[in-house]
């Protein structure tokens, strides 16, 4: 599906999700991570009541923290994770996530707790 296609869709359909999802994808498996950032970030900041499937808010704000990390932005993708994670702390895939993305960061005190909290999904 073209480019202009899909913004066309999410312009016109901003709603409805999929076609921010389709731009995800396509931008990512072409390896344009930094377009990739523009479609999640997006969707991730909509109202979480516009979401038909409330665990599509999770996995949009994964894919937005997937996309900050293969942009070398790891500190802001843990930011999110954790956030996320506090307004939904039963969510454990929260934790995984961050504990995996503060161990590929190159900043020393993230992987220290990124020991931790993978000790902690452990326990979960």
């Amino acid at each position: 599906m073209g480019n202009d296609v899909l913004d066309d869709l999410m312009n016109e359909y901003p709603k409805y999700p999929l076609a921010f999802l389709r731009k995800w994808r396509r931008d990512y498996d072409a390896e344009q991570y930094l377009d990739s950032l523009g479609p999640m970030e997006e969707l991730f900041l909509k109202e979480e009541e516009m979401y038909s499937i409330p665990e599509l808010k999770i996995i949009v704000g994964l894919l937005y923290a997937k996309s900050l990390a293969k942009t070398n932005q790891y500190v802001l993708a843990c930011e999110l994770i954790q956030n996320e994670f506090y307004k939904k702390p039963t969510h454990t895939a929260y934790l995984f996530y961050y504990a995996h993305y503060a161990m590929l960061s190159p900043i020393d005190c993230l992987h220290w707790a990124s020991i931790g909290i993978f000790k902690e999904c452990l326990n979960s």
